[in-house]
């Protein structure tokens, strides 16, 4: 990745808030006065007809940000609605009850946009549980489609060399747990490079283990190569008899506050301020330690600062992606995945050459003990590092 990509990690603001419920929250509206002589004494008819219509109607609720596109919940029960009253009366009740039910229609359909994220300043994917296919689909590569990949060369980033897409960095300091080798990846959700990443890693992984709980989800439409589709680590977990996985997606890609861009082409233009996005989790001191050690200018030169920062075991680093965002632009999650029945060309040879550099890295940090290790197009790969 480029230093001047969007994937630097100074871009987003670590203090912000992690209380992804404070946006789109509305406050409660103004407890009204119970019924009664006193409450309506020296109102017009209009305003009694419209209390009645507002009390059928039932008290406001506030809308929580956990329930996103829902409506408002209704408090209290319905009241019988009175009988008798004037002509007058009745009309203005008609009026009022309209006017209610319009301004209560314009509040939910606008609460259920911006809960959402459907808006024009934000229009981000809140994550959601991988679909079965789609899961199936990345974690179960055949390895005649990683074979039929290679190595990639013209698509993906060369080890080692600096100042391109990605840096990849051979330093041989093991990291375990448990007497297993710890793969530690450390990005965000709104990065497009993350986005790129998470595919190949994914399928890489799921060579030596087993993931449950993945999300689908994009990177923010607010950043370069918008709204890139994409998995998310956020939820998930893994298992395997050789490896720890640690991850830690520090931001959502649902940003706090949008801004106009000035005379933007094509218009109209938006911007995340200041890259201040929702927290989702911020990594613990651990993690803390290694990224600032290791995803700085003496190991990775012009990539400083980047994400994805990935630690595969100790024997390598990376950080930034093997391949630039944009091959993935514009395809469903469900195209990305199809596309690994074309191992030779476009996003499936992108993809799967890179998971072959991953497959490779974790093998050579587990001393190349796991049976996948043994495929000819691994030993291929590795001799390419």
């Amino acid at each position: 990745m480029a230093s001047s990509g969007s994937g630097n990690r100074s871009g987003g603001n670590r203090t912000g808030s992690g209380n992804k419920g404070a946006s789109g929250n509305r406050k409660p509206s103004s407890a009204r006065s119970g019924g009664g002589e006193s409450a309506t004494r020296g109102q017009t008819a209009a305003d009694r007809a419209r209390e009645r219509v507002q009390q059928q109607g039932g008290g406001s609720g506030t809308r929580s940000s956990g329930n996103r596109g829902r409506p408002p919940a209704r408090g209290g029960g319905r009241r019988t609605p009175q009988r008798g009253g004037s002509s007058t009366t009745r009309t203005a009740g008609i009026f009022g009850g309209t006017l209610v039910v319009l301004v209560a229609v314009i509040i939910i359909v606008f609460s259920l946009l911006s809960g959402s994220g459907v808006t024009g300043h934000d229009p981000y994917i809140a994550p959601f549980p991988a679909k079965a296919a789609i899961v199936s689909a990345v974690t179960n590569v055949p390895n005649s489609e990683l074979a039929a990949a290679g190595s990639g060369s013209g698509v993906i980033s060369p080890v080692g060399k600096k100042g391109t897409t990605s840096t990849v960095v051979l330093v041989n300091s093991p990291e375990t747990r448990g007497g297993k080798i710890v793969i530690t990846y450390f990005g965000s959700e709104y990065c497009p490079y993350c986005a790129a990443t998470r595919w190949p890693l994914t399928i890489a992984l799921s060579k030596f283990g087993t993931f449950s709980g993945l999300e689908q989800t994009a990177s923010s439409p607010l950043d370069a190569y918008a709204s890139t589709h994409t998995l998310t680590y956020a939820k998930a977990t893994y298992s395997s008899r050789y490896i720890v996985f640690s991850a830690t997606e520090q931001l959502s890609n649902h940003c706090v506050q949008s801004s106009v861009v000035a005379n933007p082409s094509p218009p109209p233009a938006y911007v995340c301020q200041n890259g201040n996005y929702y927290v989702v989790k911020n990594p613990s001191k651990a993690v803390s330690a290694l990224v600032t050690k290791y995803d700085s200018a003496a190991y990775v030169g012009g990539n400083a600062s980047g994400i994805p920062f990935i630690d595969f075991g100790g024997r390598y680093l990376e950080s930034g992606a093997l391949f630039i965002p944009s091959v993935l632009q514009n395809a469903s999650w469900t195209q990305i995945v199809n596309s690994f029945k074309v191992p030779k060309q476009g996003i499936g040879q992108a993809v799967l050459a890179s998971a072959n550099r991953y497959i490779a890295m974790i093998c050579e940090a587990t001393h190349n003990k796991p049976p996948i290790c043994s495929q000819a197009f691994v030993k291929s790969a590795e001799k390419a590092l």
